[in-house]
């Protein structure tokens, strides 16, 4: 398991223990760790008010540099953890949220439920179904100590397979890119509790088809952070690779017995040996690059980001070398029959092949959105630079954008594409410019433009008027029809 969700099956083992050791058994054992404090917070108000909520969030609090080694072996120890510990390697750690500006704690020193948390920390681990009337009741109850972001977050943290934390990164990482805005997920939730929060889960896992809650989390994190920002980069590439990489007859994305693990749970993708792999353009992809997952020629199994590239790192090829991915569509689909592959550049065969499938299709363009500045009111690209040297296919690639962010979608054809442009150009949603030497603000934005006496009208001589510029006519028609999304593409805008 990569290490940014080590730390999974080792919660998930500490919530089990403290649901089958009990208030007594939590108490005891929560004073024998090594809290780096002589009173830890969690301890001060007596030993009937410790709850295992305020234990899980008080611990993602110890995530720190200096704190997270003592306390989190401290805990390791003292509970006789069996998971694996989560420990850090080659600079990277497991990836464990934490609440900003709180104590951790699920009262405010005062006034204490105990019984009601630890009834909801037992809906919590075992699952409780979402029309479960009594666990509704005690989520609303909770929610009036703490507010929901901590709140979600420790449930996060308790289950991390069955909920997401609606904290300010996947906020912030979704806005404009729903339908529904994320600024208002925590009102949703403080009115119609569990209800609510389950749907909001529900929009999110959709769109990230059979991914778990902490893979979708983790990668919304990331993007969220100065070194993930390439994971969002524009300019991707596609390649490909199939589970059946090897030609032994096994299907390497579910199950293997290679040291690297299959690539659905080891979240990565590789081939061949030390001397087969020279053959493939293994150390081309970087971060942020999109891999398309085969099996043989008929099924598609899955789509990743690029997250790094081992072998690109490496002066050798050796076969402990990965590409480690975070896998935003883990669905199997029928495909179009298309050559067999072991690792290549994905050719548009096979990019259209999986963009064919909805599924995989929506994935992609979800991809697209994250990769540019959004508005977060209509969820649209705000700006977008297409470059390259002249022959690399800018026209078609602008024709393509502005049919995306009219439609929310692209025919299957460059013929369709083309039409549908000329469609929007002549509905006037689409405005081309050409910036050159001569160009100005006048004739961009406004200018006093010279008029001269209508034919036959009176003789008032030479006069100015204020002229609407292109920028500012495609503005007027975009305000008088804001469910309409309007374009404009500005030709040699390095001449500005």
């Amino acid at each position: 398991m990569p290490n940014h969700f080590t730390w999974v099956p080792w919660f998930k083992e500490l919530a089990a223990k403290i649901r089958d050791g009990g208030p007594d058994y939590l108490v005891d054992r929560a004073k024998r760790v090594d809290w780096l404090s002589d009173d830890p917070t969690i301890l001060g108000f007596g030993d009937a008010n410790v709850d295992p909520l305020s234990f899980f969030c008080f611990l993602s609090m110890k995530n720190t540099i200096h704190q997270f080694d003592p306390v989190y072996r401290s805990v390791h120890e003292t509970f006789e953890m069996s998971a694996p510990f989560p420990a850090a390697a080659d600079g990277e750690g497991p990836i464990i949220p934490k609440p900003r500006r709180s104590s951790g704690l699920f009262h405010d020193g005062e006034t204490f439920a105990p019984d009601l948390l630890w009834q909801t920390f037992l809906d919590v681990v075992q699952a409780a179904s979402p029309d479960n009337q009594s666990a509704d009741e005690r989520f609303l109850r909770v929610l009036e100590i703490k507010g929901v972001a901590q709140l979600t977050l420790t449930f996060y943290l308790v289950n991390p397979e069955l909920y997401l934390p609606i904290d300010g990164n996947l906020r912030e990482a979704l806005r404009g890119k729903v339908s529904s805005s994320p600024n208002k997920w925590n009102e949703s939730i403080q009115s119609g509790g569990r209800s609510a929060y389950f749907d909001i889960i529900g929009a999110i896992r959709n769109m990230f088809p059979e991914c778990t809650p902490y893979e979708i989390n983790t990668f919304l994190y990331m993007l969220q952070q100065p070194e993930g920002r390439d994971l969002a980069r524009s300019g991707r590439r596609y390649f490909q690779v199939s589970s059946h990489v090897m030609n032994d007859g096994d299907d390497y994305w579910a199950e293997t017995n290679d040291s690297r693990g299959p690539f659905k749970t080891a979240h990565c993708v590789y081939t061949g040996g030390p001397g087969e792999a020279r053959s493939y353009p293994l150390t081309e992809p970087r971060t942020g690059d999109i891999i398309l997952v085969r099996y043989r020629q008929r099924q598609g199994r899955a789509i990743g980001v690029v997250e790094k590239n081992e072998y690109a790192e490496h002066s050798r090829f050796n076969n402990h070398d990965v590409i480690r991915v975070f896998w935003i569509n883990k669905t199997t689909a029928q495909l179009e029959r298309l050559p067999q592959i072991g690792f290549s550049n994905a050719g548009r065969p096979t990019v259209n092949a999986f963009r064919a499938v909805e599924s995989y299709r929506k994935s992609l363009e979800l991809l697209d959105r994250l990769s540019n500045p959004v508005d977060a009111a209509a969820g649209r690209p705000l700006n977008t630079i297409l470059y390259g040297p002249p022959g690399t296919g800018k026209t078609y690639a602008t024709f393509r954008k502005c049919v995306e962010i009219c439609d929310g979608q692209t025919p299957q054809t460059e013929e369709e594409i083309q039409a549908r442009y000329r469609e929007l150009t002549q509905q006037k949603r689409v405005k081309f410019v050409t910036f050159h030497q001569s160009y100005g603000y006048e004739e961009f934005v406004e200018g006093l433009r010279p008029q001269t006496p209508d034919a036959g009208g009176a003789a008032h001589g030479f006069r100015l008027e204020a002229t609407d510029g292109v920028l500012k006519r495609i503005a007027k028609r975009a305000s008088e029809a804001p469910s309409m999304a309007h374009v404009l593409v500005i030709d040699e805008i390095n001449r500005a």
